[in-house]
């Protein structure tokens, strides 16, 4: 079946034993072995879709031809521009050469599509499987999701079969924004979950005996951080490994992550790679073999535990967590509840609750309401302040009790507004004004105190600068009068131009940018009683100078600090420093410079490349 600007309703259908097979070169892709959707609205109603294929003739699975995409979705693959309900549907038995064994979502990056599955079972579906290598090769062998959103809700995605860790039950590929609801995935081969770009929130969910990583995030581009995901009263147990992770930042909750481990895997709970972090909150982690976490060839991640029971307090910061035998119930039959008398039961997170009132309890049984507690948060954590500016700061209660502000303080040079006591009710928030009028550059806290029993005196930091704000196009002189220079944006200096900067000039970053000139030149002359400084401001660190030159640029008693480059990819060092060709002359003269206190993933001081070039 093959719908394209369709409106239509389907209910009690069999969809069974069909093929689709592609041509090569002349449009037709061979996807969708039961039904192909295009640009379409649809719902299906306890329908069966069993036994149908995306067959794959010519390409290699996961080869692409073109901009097609071919052997997608072998019960039912859903394109560009779809909006589709599956309400109580079986899927079962289908198989794509290539992608999406039971289910594919798939579509271009301008137009994807919106797809929730209520109440189905997705099940026995592959993606890929080769008969020469005898293993899988493709992903997503229950569901695919690629450039698109999915909502599964009481779903059961069970014994569908991937490439290893291309999600088993489902994988995504590309950017896919994923909510899971109430839903198990167990038995599948190659991974329970795949996640990439974009957010997935998982809840209330089971990811059990999967072979290969219960979840497994990995993006498909080079960007730090570009997926996330959430994870709140979730099971994961007995998979390969419970969590696989690199570049999918995540936070997981009131969650149980027990019984994983295989001996293909050194780590038992998590393997997390650099540039991911994990924060764990209320959660149970125990009896997984190995225990903790490790990387076999990149700088590993973050792992943060608060409230949390661990079996070994190897891999993780943190704080209140408990290294003590929660006591479940019955392991041996799948029941990870807690025993009375269990040392996590009344001990978690004191912001949440149990159902009947009391402190919640760790683990995914525990919890479910907001404790009856005030709980502050404060937004932003950091201000930066010109002199005579104005901004805000708000303060939320975000607890499930009245939140009382006794005291507001600042540092000498802010004004604060308005007057204390102050009381919040829950979801109240409160506008805190702050200016700055001080003579001097100023750093501090703007400090509340209030009645959160679980928090220390909130603060926002503040900076007041005093001097000239600088971003974007900069050429010309910088004279020793406007400084200090206080950058707030990246500086650059266009093709062509120069930037001179007179002895005595500060130039302090308030912002993580750089400084580029792209075949431009810097001429920076200061004297051996008046440097010129090139330092951190308001920011913690900043982003380093990138000079490809035009002529010459020159650096004389020159201070450069505070600089951190730790890109993955690429060049990283705080000077990088490049000729515009090796035969216009361009050259760089370092004399009497100090580079210190500065870090870069190539070198921790400059990286100079082409041209005759002269430090001293």
């Amino acid at each position: 079946m093959y719908l394209k600007k369709a409106d239509m309703s389907m209910s009690d259908c069999l969809i069974d034993t069909n093929d689709a097979r592609d041509t090569q070169y002349d449009g037709f892709h061979g996807s969708g072995g039961g039904i192909d959707i295009v640009d379409s609205r649809v719902f299906m109603q306890r329908c069966i879709v069993s036994r149908n294929r995306a067959r794959n003739t010519y390409m290699q699975p996961g080869e692409q031809y073109g901009d097609r995409y071919y052997s997608y979705g072998g019960g039912v693959n859903i394109g560009w521009g779809c909006d589709v309900t599956m309400e109580s549907c079986e899927v079962t038995d289908n198989f794509a050469d290539n992608y999406g064994g039971g289910v594919a979502v798939s579509s271009h990056d301008w137009k994807g599509s919106s797809v929730s599955l209520v109440d189905c079972e997705v099940s026995g579906n592959g993606a890929g499987y080769s008969s020469y290598s005898n293993r899988y090769r493709g992903a997503g062998g229950g569901i695919l999701v690629r450039n698109s959103s999915i909502t599964l809700t009481g779903c059961v995605v069970a014994e569908n079969g991937s490439q290893e860790s291309q999600g088993g039950g489902l994988g995504t590929v590309e950017r896919a924004e994923i909510d899971v609801d109430s839903c198990f995935f167990v038995d599948n081969i190659g991974s329970g979950l795949k996640l990439a770009e974009g957010h997935s929130s998982i809840r209330r969910t089971v990811i059990q005996n999967n072979a290969g990583a219960g979840v497994y995030g990995d993006t498909s581009v080079r960007a730090k951080g570009s997926g996330s995901a959430d994870f709140l009263h979730c099971l994961i147990e007995g998979n390969w490994i419970g969590f696989l992770l690199s570049e999918v930042n995540t936070h997981i909750e009131q969650c149980t992550i027990a019984g994983n481990g295989w001996s293909k895997y050194t780590e038992g709970a998590f393997r997390v790679y650099e540039y991911t972090a994990v924060s764990l909150v209320n959660s149970i982690i125990w009896s997984n073999e190995p225990p903790m976490i490790g990387s076999d060839w990149r700088k590993p991640g973050t792992l943060t535990a608060e409230y949390c029971a661990i079996d070994t307090d190897s891999g993780f910061t943190g704080h209140d967590n408990i290294h003590v035998d929660p006591m479940f119930a019955d392991t041996l039959a799948g029941d990870f509840s807690l025993l009375p008398g269990s040392p996590c039961i009344d001990a978690g997170y004191p912001y949440r609750a149990d159902i009947d009132g009391s402190r919640s309890d760790m683990g995914w049984t525990g919890g479910g309401r907001l404790a009856p507690i005030s709980r502050i948060k404060i937004h932003p954590p950091s201000l930066i302040l010109s002199a005579s500016d104005t901004s805000s700061a708000y303060v939320y209660n975000i607890g499930g009790g009245g939140l009382i502000l006794t005291d507001l303080t600042a540092p000498e040079g802010f004004i604060v507004t308005p007057e204390m006591p102050q009381i919040l009710a829950p979801g109240d928030s409160l506008q805190i004004a702050i200016s700055f009028e001080g003579e001097i550059s100023t750093e501090g806290f703007i400090t509340i105190a209030h009645n959160d029993a679980y928090q220390d005196t909130a603060q926002v930091r503040v900076y007041g600068s005093v001097g000239t704000p600088i971003s974007g196009e900069i050429y010309g002189v910088l004279t020793a009068d406007g400084s200090p220079y206080r950058v707030q944006d990246t500086l650059t200096v266009p093709t062509g131009r120069e930037l001179i900067i007179e002895p005595g000039v500060d130039i302090m970053f308030d912002a993580d940018v750089p400084l580029l000139a792209y075949r431009a030149k810097i001429t920076a002359i200061g004297t051996e009683s008046d440097s010129i400084r090139f330092l951190r401001g308001a920011a913690e660190r900043w982003d380093g100078i990138i000079i490809q030159t035009l002529g010459m640029s020159v650096f004389r008693y020159v201070r450069f600090s505070g600089v951190v480059r730790e890109r993955r990819y690429g060049d990283a060092s705080p000077l990088e420093l490049r000729s515009s060709s090796r035969d216009i002359g361009g050259r760089f003269e370092f004399e009497h410079c100090v580079i210190s206190g500065n870090y870069g993933k190539t070198s921790g001081a400059i990286d100079v490349q082409h041209g005759p070039h002269s430090v001293a």
